[in-house]
């Protein structure tokens, strides 16, 4: 199997075809990505968005029992309104809008919003991309229901 680069430490929460809840801890080294370029101290926002659209993807596979995925399509109104810090713990709420073709998200830590905002993703054929099993995998690894 190839390792693929995941951005979501746990799925918290899913109900088919309406939301996703994920997780995300930001480690000391992610936290000092932006370094190297003279931007200490941040994790990238082209990250935090990878949060959301790896969550629709997650939630798209679980919703249509793993034969479909979503690919980002278009970015619409997304808004940063705080920087994370190294131990923050990422929150990402992702709803299903529009049949679930565009997707709102919001995604806190500590009781503060770091960002918000939608995208239109397209759904394509899982199997292009994934082994259906595989997949399975990591949404079994990722996801543990609560009673």
């Amino acid at each position: 199997m190839q390792m693929k680069f995941r951005l979501i430490d746990k799925i918290t929460g899913f109900k088919k075809y309406e939301w996703i809840e994920t997780v995300k801890a930001i480690s000391l080294e992610e936290y000092s990505l932006l370094e190297p370029w003279g931007r200490k101290g941040a994790f990238p926002e082209t990250l935090i968005l990878q949060i959301a659209v790896e969550s629709a993807a997650l939630f798209a596979a679980a919703s249509s029992e793993f034969r479909w995925i979503g690919l980002l399509d278009t970015v619409e109104e997304v808004r940063f309104l705080s920087e994370t810090a190294p131990g923050d713990v990422l929150h990402t709420r992702v709803r299903a809008e529009n049949s679930g073709r565009r997707f709102g998200f919001v995604i806190s830590a500590s009781e503060k919003t770091i960002a918000r905002g939608g995208f239109v993703s397209r759904p394509v054929p899982l199997a292009d991309f994934y082994s259906e099993n595989d997949f399975r995998i990591i949404w079994e690894a990722l996801y543990v229901p609560t009673a």
